[in-house]
This record gives C-alpha cells, structure tokens and sequence, in this order.
C-alpha cells in the first residue's frame, strides 16, 4: 500500500504541474478522444475522497468505483460519441475530501464512431494526351473519392484518386475540387490551374523543298519559345501537291503527293488551346527543282483564302481583334461576310477562283488583300 501510495503521490506532482491538481486532491484520466467509456481517478496522499456526481453535456451515465484506500476515488464515465466528427464537452466531476465539497471541471473529447477521412493531400497537376490535364490526391482512410470540376469536363471515372479533365473550349482555367469519401467524409480540397493563351512562338525549322518525288517527304519542328505554355497542340494545313502526316505535334511530315516533279505550295500552322490560338506563320514550300522564290518563316497578318487537302478555309491571324470580313468576287459581289470566332473558318460555299478580302478590325483598321483558291 505504501508502494501504491508513493507511486500515486508522484503522479499528483506531474498532474500539479499540468494544472490538474487542486490543493493535495489530484485527478487522472484521459481527455482526449476517449471513447464511450473512460476512467477517471481522484487521488490524495491522505484524507478521505467521495465522488458525488458527474455532468456534463454528451455523458450518458457514471459508475463509482470501489477502492482499496478512503483517498482514492475512481469512477467510470459513458459517453455518447457522434457518428462522424469529435465531439467536445466540459465534464464536472463532484466530490468531497474530508466532508469538504469540490469539483474538477475538464474539456473533454470524444472520439466519433467511425474514422473521419484524412483531409486529401494537396492536388497534384499532369497532363494527358489529346490536351487534357490530370489532377490526382490521397487521402487516410479514403474508400472511395467525390471530383467537380468548372471550365471543363471529367473523361472517365470521378470516383478514383485521379481524374482526366478536358477544359471546355473557350475556358482559361479549370478548378478540381476533390472530396474523401468514406463513413465520416473528409473537408473538400481545390486546386485551380491558369490556361494562358497561346502567344507568337519561336523559330520552325525545315527546308524550303519538301522532295522531288511523289511520296518524298520532309519535316518541320517547331521550337515553342513564348508559345511553349502547357497542352496546347498545333494545327497545320498546307496547300498546293502535298499532304501532311498525322497529329497536332510540334513536328510535323510534310509528303509529296504529285509526280510532275513540280508545284510549290504554302504550309501554315498556329498555336492553339482552350483559352485561345497564337499567331499564325506560313513558308512557301517547293517541289524540288520547282522554279521559285525560297522563303523563311513569316507571320501571316491578313486572312488568306487557302485550300488544303481539297477543304476550302479561312486563316483569320488574330481573329480577337477582327470584327467583320467580308468576301467579295471578282465582279465586286458580296459572297461571305462573317465575323471569325477562331483561326480556321470552312469555306465550303466558295469555289476556286480569285477573291478580294476586306478585314475591318475593332481598333477602325480596315485592309483589302486580293487572294486566290486553287487546289
């Protein structure tokens, strides 16, 4: 019993120095995410210790232990824990030593019944093929997982812990948001990503003769340079006798598709993404041995009517600051007018032949360029 004694009178001192103690009367126990039952004991080194009564919100019930010694006291408290979420109350436990009456209030935390899902970690950013991006999270104690997205769509599963996102065409951000599903589900976390437009890139390198044959071929890359933001793709057309190979990569095959020996043509491409399009550039490109002018790469700045692969389309350069275009025949007839909504407008309406095109921009410019179809 002196053992017990000492060992308990120890205990008092570390409990005085955490402020549970009042005078020589002591108590112990745990307050932090207890269960529906805990054990709370009342010690003294002498003296007599009766606990009366306990209180408190979410306690359900007390049971009074019966101890060795008058100056221990223990008593066992129920608890009602929540479904999800900790549950917090002041418990007062009543009691007298030596006839004298006293209480010890403490906070107390009740674990819930079942495990919250941990807060998901922060939302990590990938990419995907055909231009879409990935988000992906964990989460403790995750089952399952709930994703929303704004500014695009979600391809395939929203219920994994990383989903494939397609922002929507137009769109300049998206934000996932992402829930830990599970029988107490986690707090949401979100992440938003900036779409930058694509600007005017870099050098494109390739030669000014594609081949000489029919089925040569040759290859122009691009070095992305300010156009270089993240999952934008490329689109090329080319006309006059070639084809192009596949893909909106920044390297593109070019073949030849005539066995004259001879034709040149204009290969065009621009930058683009669901924000917007960069620029657009052009080279004039040869059949080998074809008489003509070499050329670098230049900016295209006015629209230009283009046939490429037998599909007859507009290159709007800028198309955000265009208001109208307007497309008139050689006998001065109206024959399109339009207000570009991107880089490429069909023009399947118009056939081969020589036009005149006015572009009236939003700042008053207005320029006339005379521009040919031809296949």
């Amino acid at each position: 019993m002196k053992k017990l004694l000492l060992l308990f009178f120890v205990i008092a001192l570390s409990m005085q120095a955490n402020g549970q103690c009042q005078g020589v009367v002591c108590l112990g126990g745990d307050f932090t995410n207890v269960d529906d039952e805990q054990l709370y004991s009342l010690g003294a080194v002498s003296g007599t210790l009766v606990i009366t009564s306990v209180s408190g919100n979410f306690i359900t019930g007390f049971n009074v232990e019966q101890e060795d010694t008058p100056n221990l006291a223990g008593v066992t408290v129920q608890f009602s824990q929540a479904n999800c979420g900790i549950r917090t109350t002041s418990m007062t436990i009543n009691y007298t030593w030596n006839g004298n009456s006293a209480s010890f209030t403490e906070t107390v935390t009740i674990a819930p019944l079942n495990p919250t899902v941990g807060t998901p970690s922060p939302i990590s950013l990938g990419y995907s093929q055909h231009h879409r991006y990935t988000m992906s999270t964990s989460a403790a104690n995750a089952s399952n997982y709930s994703w929303t997205v704004t500014g695009g769509s979600i391809i395939g599963s929203t219920t994994g812990p990383s989903v494939v996102i397609q922002p929507y065409n137009g769109s300049c951000s998206i934000t996932g948001t992402v829930i830990g599903n599970g029988a107490c589900p986690s707090n949401p976390v979100s992440r938003t990503v900036n779409i930058p437009s694509p600007s005017i890139f870099g050098n494109i390198a390739g030669p000014s003769s594609v081949g000489s044959s029919y089925g040569d071929y040759s290859t122009y890359s691009i070095y992305p340079g300010s156009a270089g933001n993240a999952n934008r793709w490329w689109e090329w057309s080319v006309t006059g006798p070639f084809s192009l190979g596949s893909g909106f990569n920044a390297s593109k095959t070019v073949f030849v598709n005539t066995s004259s020996g001879m034709g040149g043509g204009t290969l065009y491409v621009y930058a683009k993404n669901s924000c917007g399009q960069s620029s657009v550039r052009s080279k004039f490109i040869t059949v080998s041995g074809t008489p003509g002018r070499a050329a670098e790469w230049e900016e295209v700045i006015d629209p230009v009517l283009i046939s490429a692969q037998g599909v007859n389309k507009l290159i709007v350069p800028y198309y955000e600051d265009v208001e109208k275009v307007i497309i008139y025949n050689m006998g001065g007839e109206v024959v399109e007018s339009l207000t570009p909504k991107g880089v490429e407008v069909a023009m399947q309406g118009l056939s081969n032949d020589i036009y005149v095109v006015k572009t009236i921009r939003s700042n008053g410019e207005v320029t006339t360029t005379k521009t040919r179809i031809s296949n």
